[in-house]
């Protein structure tokens, strides 16, 4: 599924950013990488832009980038039924 997807409050791990490398780079130093949480919060008017928080940090994409990032949905629960 893409980021752009993903419903509010919902959780998902990063798998793949399809994304310009200088774009990446700004990215992964926010802490966005592959295998990463990341949650979103919400978005401005016309869907644009999207917040999103990953390790504590919230920050801002344009929904055109959150379509290029490929996640996969977390689901509730299973840490606690591992424990």
């Amino acid at each position: 599924m893409r980021l752009s997807e993903l419903e509010r409050g919902r959780k998902a791990r990063i798998v793949c950013l399809e994304l310009e490398q200088t774009i990446v780079k700004r990215l992964m130093a926010l802490g966005v990488i592959p295998g990463s949480p990341i949650e979103w919060i919400g978005s401005g008017p016309l869907k644009d832009p999207q917040i999103y928080r990953v390790r504590g940090c919230q920050f801002a994409l344009r929904f055109e980038e959150a379509q290029r990032i490929r996640v996969e949905e977390m689901r509730e629960g299973l840490c606690a039924r591992l424990r």
